[in-house]
């Protein structure tokens, strides 16, 4: 009698099918490298990074990002320990995803200074940092400078987040009152910010090249671009000719 067997499901493409299209994909769809990004703010950060990354269409396992809600660095190193510990634990377990790494390649840290400052544990955190191999994305006085710089070099010193809250809408010719750090950024408004981030990157490489004799951290000062340069770093090389950003 004639094997009736159900067979697996196939997909048809020009020219030609491939077989088992619903089987476990092969150990070669694991991401280049996996990022943990332990973000102080909860809204306009964690959500800009999210945006990113969607925006270059980057593997689904390649950043884990986590808002820390702490503005103390060494609070967002002990956070980011956490993670990599309960990661290492799942990998242990046998309970993760198979397309996720057991570790991370590079963990960051995303804060502002201007609260560490004030509360004196600035240099603790960095310090901590410095010890478990965590890489940090700062901004002086605050993300918002960041922002800034996706339209305009305009670094002029400022002392408070406000300060830097108030440019941001300057430049990015908002409404007066349309961007507040307590209530985030619209995600109309990170769409926007991401088809700049090629702009935001130049200037910030930039400034940092003008302030390189200057004490850390310099006022005011970012260091997100080198984290979104090594988001940057784990794109397809088709996928960075779509999405280029400047020569280094």
């Amino acid at each position: 009698m004639r094997n009736l067997r159900r067979s697996t499901p196939k997909s048809f493409f020009g020219g030609g099918f491939v077989q088992e299209s619903f089987a476990r994909p092969a150990a070669q769809t694991k991401p280049p490298k996996s990022i943990l990004i332990v973000t102080e703010g909860r809204n306009t950060e964690p959500l800009y990074l999210k945006a990113l990354a969607a925006h270059w269409s980057l593997h689904p396992h390649v950043t884990t990002i986590e808002p820390g809600g702490e503005g103390i660095p060494a609070n967002l190193v002990k956070r980011a320990l956490e993670v990599q510990k309960q990661r290492a634990d799942d990998e242990k377990n046998d309970k993760l995803p198979y397309n996720q790494l057991g570790s991370f390649d590079e963990t960051w840290i995303v804060f502002d200074t201007e609260h560490a400052a004030r509360q004196k544990r600035l240099n603790d955190g960095l310090q901590l940092a410095e010890k478990h191999g965590i890489r940090i994305a700062h901004s002086s006085p605050c993300f918002e400078f960041w922002l800034v710089l996706h339209y305009a070099l305009k670094a002029r010193p400022m002392t408070t987040c406000k300060q830097a809250c108030s440019l941001f809408v300057e430049v990015a010719d908002l409404k007066k009152g349309g961007y507040s750090k307590e209530s985030g950024a619209a995600s109309d408004l990170i769409d926007k910010l991401i088809c700049l981030v090629p702009t935001a990157v130049r200037n910030a490489e930039q400034l940092t090249k003008l302030q390189a004799l200057d004490t850390f951290p310099a006022n005011p000062s970012t260091s997100v671009q080198t984290l979104v340069r090594s988001m940057h770093d784990t794109l397809p090389h088709a996928m960075k000719e779509r999405f280029p950003l400047p020569q280094p």
